[in-house]
């Protein structure tokens, strides 16, 4: 087994394509490498309040503040049967991948998103497509249900006919950056030693 010298997690890497495109200064990206405190925006915490709410809703209990027609259209998109918060993790080129992903069941790994806007092909460039990566023998396609909380979204991505040669190669960009700023870098995670 190769040894691991980076380890890195979607966000991070989405992160990393924000620096890379202009989108986020250098000191903003070193600040989330090294976990520094952010606080999380209204919105970010009204996905992670929905999140809870359709899982909830799904398990049969009443769930107030919420569309439940968006709730029930969101549930038909769901596997009947499905691990919620599934550690997936793979090594590539000494670069440890590590997430949970947020649904994984018959065949298919599944990202729930909330937005206030919303135009399609949204997630075809993130790095949570690297879920379906790491589970390649286990899954054949990343979807995306996103929802405005008045409509439904979704967006497929099929393992057979994506390429994650682009992620492959921004997760080693983003090794390579970690390296040449390794005095600057604090949070012990992100190096390890086996």
């Amino acid at each position: 087994m190769s040894q691991v010298t980076i380890q890195v997690y979607p966000t991070l890497l989405n992160d990393w394509a924000r620096f890379q495109a202009g989108n986020m200064e250098e000191d903003e990206l070193l600040g989330r490498i090294n976990r520094l405190p952010v606080v999380k925006t209204p919105e970010q915490m009204a996905g992670i309040a929905f999140e809870e709410a359709l899982l909830s809703h799904l398990s049969g209990n009443l769930v107030e503040d919420y569309n439940v027609q968006v709730l029930d259209e969101m549930g038909t998109f769901l596997p009947s049967y499905a691990v919620t918060q599934q550690f997936v993790e793979f090594t590539h080129k000494h670069i440890r991948f590590y997430g949970k992903a947020d649904v994984v069941g018959e065949g298919r790994v599944i990202d729930i998103k909330t937005t206030g806007s919303y135009a399609e092909p949204r997630y075809m460039r993130s790095y949570q497509n690297l879920y379906l990566y790491a589970l390649l023998g286990q899954c054949k396609t990343m979807e995306y249900l996103i929802t405005d909380f008045r409509n439904v979204y979704r967006e497929v991505y099929h393992a057979e006919s994506y390429d994650f040669r682009d992620l492959l190669m921004g997760m080693e960009e983003f090794a390579d950056f970690c390296h040449t700023n390794k005095n600057l870098i604090t949070d012990p995670k992100i190096f390890s030693v086996n």
